[in-house]
């Protein structure tokens, strides 16, 4: 039975796990001093009514200020507000060390672009973000500009051709970046749409250089974990980590690079 029918946890033993336990580790304490600094002011963020709709700022671990511009109008879809998993993932992101010697990221579901922004503010010099759709495509690249900075946006639907983000991730060697980021796409919904989402990851990671996957989910099912499980075959998935506001976090290390 695929991963993807069944909703369990994996389980494996201790001699396979053992090779893991130091990155398990690391996301353990991360999450420790994730949820201590989600109390300080260092994480504080505040909504601002602007003649554009609501304006998020949230202050970065750095002492960098993060606008995003938000449209909570009708029709705007969810993808053009900021959503807890996604500044969680982040956080997670920056607390565990993942983006200090990160060349490049890729985050697929972008919306307003608030994780690759964040992360481009946090040192990774190329970010290649994607949405299905292009309104959401334009928002992210105005709030990057709003905040200063560089991105690759590209129009990408799940399930279609990868080739233009693996370009934009490194024209020299046609390799996929060293992170994807996920935030909250994972549903309990319909196979089509997460078998879509995983073609596309299949053919990110299947161009090499890949070596982590992470998500980060609403939980609102319990049952969003199990699309981490569809991966299995290509590294450990490692346990999953619970944040704060019900968000969860899980990660592929990828077996080989």
């Amino acid at each position: 039975m695929r991963p993807s029918q069944a909703f369990h946890t994996m389980s494996s033993s201790a001699e396979e796990l053992e090779p893991w336990l130091p990155i398990y580790d690391n996301m353990r304490a991360a999450r420790e001093r994730l949820r201590l600094s989600l109390h300080g002011e260092e994480q504080e963020d505040h909504v601002e009514k602007t003649k554009d709709g609501p304006m998020r700022t949230f202050s970065l671990p750095s002492g960098k200020e993060l606008r995003i511009a938000q449209d909570t109008s009708s029709g705007a879809g969810t993808g053009a507000v900021v959503w807890d998993a996604a500044w969680h993932l982040f956080n997670w992101l920056c607390q565990g060390g993942w983006l200090h010697s990160c060349t490049s990221a890729i985050e697929l579901g972008s919306g307003t672009g608030v994780v690759a922004i964040a992360m481009r503010l946090a040192g990774v010099p190329n970010v290649v973000a994607t949405d299905g759709s292009q309104s959401l495509c334009e928002m992210c690249r105005a709030n990057g500009l709003l905040n200063g900075v560089s991105l690759t946006v590209i129009r990408h639907e799940w399930g279609t051709d990868t080739d233009e983000i693996i370009a934009a991730c490194s024209e020299r060697d046609r390799q996929c970046s060293p992170l994807i980021v996920l935030s909250d796409l994972l549903y309990d919904h319909a196979p089509g749409p997460a078998d879509a989402l995983e073609r596309s990851l299949r053919a990110l990671i299947a161009r090499g250089g890949c070596r982590m996957l992470v998500a980060s989910w609403k939980a609102r099912t319990h049952r969003e974990e199990s699309f981490m499980q569809r991966f299995e075959d290509l590294g450990a998935v490692l346990p999953t980590e619970h944040c704060a506001d019900g968000v969860c976090i899980g990660a592929l290390q990828l077996a080989s690079v």
